[in-house]
């Protein structure tokens, strides 16, 4: 794939995100915080899965389009939510700091994480077993939040 290819997939993914969230608003409402983290959850696991598996372009490219843009439509908004729910008007400025800043934080160290795992140690190449392991590592990540979130938070509707 070419770097015009890509990024117009990759245009075409955020694009997508934005349009799914717009579409998804009700049904956030509808479904509640619990179950559309769930969804958003299972969503970016089966998409960050394939995506660390796959050899193929057209399925990496669904697996992008696809379940990958249903979770990051649903991921970030529906903490959101959660977050506002969960804490108490008084700390909610807080909650709210400790939330950005760990979304900054991650941000922040991403590219960085995708860097070392592309090296030439690593495989050095898109497809090599250094970037397989990060995704897979994105993989674990999903899943720990379905597991979060079945088992351990408390039920904020």
């Amino acid at each position: 794939m070419s770097d015009v290819e890509a990024g117009s997939l990759y245009g075409l993914w955020g694009t997508l995100i934005v349009g799914v969230g717009v579409l998804c608003g009700g049904a956030i409402d509808a479904l509640g915080v619990r179950t559309s983290l769930l969804i958003s959850a299972a969503a970016t696991m089966l998409a960050r899965g394939v995506l660390a598996t796959t050899s193929s372009p057209r399925l990496a490219a669904f697996a992008l389009l696809g379940p990958a843009s249903l979770g990051g439509a649903l991921g970030v908004p529906v903490l959101t939510i959660g977050v506002k729910r969960a804490s108490p008007p008084a700390s909610r400025a807080a909650a709210f700091s400790m939330f950005y800043v760990a979304m900054n934080l991650a941000a922040l160290v991403a590219g960085g994480c995708r860097d070392l795992f592309a090296a030439p140690r690593f495989g050095g190449r898109v497809g090599g077993w250094g970037l397989r392991a990060y995704m897979a590592a994105g993989v674990a990540v999903a899943a720990a939040e379905v597991v979060l979130v079945v088992v351990g938070l408390p039920r904020v509707s």
